[in-house]
């Protein structure tokens, strides 16, 4: 969690440096109304199954995100999530992966009128999934697949640059931890719940119209 921070931090940082080269956008921009756009991500994911293991690796993900801003300091903005497989060297563990999908308020500090930093928290639904080569556990072989979820609480932090035309860039870091439970409830999962941890950096474009 440390390094993500630490990323993170440096992120919004550079952002913050190159908004002064990079102030093209009209002074009396305004942000109200609607926006969407994508974002790219390095993920950092710590699931641990029961007593069983603990799956802790890192990878890459993308993501689509949009909202509507009823000010320029106050919006609501939802995000859709999905990472790459980060499965470890586990025995008979195939593939490995997050999904989420969050709703939340976001506020923003308007800094100048190129610079923002905004923050956000709210509900976020959480999706692990594992996929299975031959597993075998218990004297008996499990289904080849095993999902949990559950709405979670989230929170994200981040900095913006608003360019013309309406084109935004920005760097973001957001965080989500707690308990999944087995999403079908058929207890053919290796475990009946999972204690995941999600870190996300991410860089994103979003257009405001």
């Amino acid at each position: 969690m440390k390094n993500f921070a630490k990323a993170a931090v440096a992120g919004i940082a550079s952002v913050a440096c190159l908004q002064a080269p990079l102030s093209l956008a009209d002074s009396a921009s305004d942000d109200r109304g609607w926006y969407v756009g994508g974002e790219f991500s390095h993920v950092r994911g710590e699931a641990e199954i029961g007593r069983l293991y603990k799956l802790d690796e890192e990878g890459l993900g993308l993501g689509v995100y949009g909202g509507y801003n009823f000010s320029n300091w106050f919006g609501l903005e939802g995000t859709v999530f999905q990472s790459n497989d980060m499965s470890d060297d586990r025995e008979d563990l195939a593939n490995a992966y997050y999904s989420s999908l969050s709703f939340m308020p976001k506020f923003t500090l308007n800094v100048s009128d190129t610079f923002g930093l905004f923050v956000k928290a709210g509900p976020t639904f959480v999706l692990y999934n594992e996929e299975y080569d031959d597993y075998y556990y218990d004297r008996r072989y499990w289904d080849d697949e095993a999902d949990w979820s559950e709405v979670l609480f989230g929170a994200g932090a981040g900095a913006q640059i608003k360019l013309e035309n309406g084109i935004r860039l920005r760097v973001a870091y957001d965080y989500t931890s707690g308990t999944l439970d087995e999403t079908w409830d058929t207890w053919d999962a290796p475990s009946r719940r999972v204690d995941v941890t999600l870190e996300r950096v991410s860089f994103g474009v979003h257009y405001q119209f």
